[in-house]
């Protein structure tokens, strides 16, 4: 997760929540998340509240 694309802080909008061996991401503001998945960056619309399993 690189974060969202719109905020000057970019993580700050994400709560990251691990549970066992995974990561679960919780957007606390909507717009366009960055994240990078096997060397490629990928975007996601997403709106407050959204959650996301990394």
């Amino acid at each position: 997760m690189i974060g969202m694309a719109e905020k000057v802080l970019p993580p700050y909008p994400l709560e990251f929540i691990r549970m066992d061996s995974r990561i679960i991401v919780r957007a606390r503001d909507g717009g366009t998340l960055l994240y990078v998945k096997d060397t490629t960056l990928g975007k996601a619309n997403v709106k407050a509240g959204d959650i996301l399993e990394v």
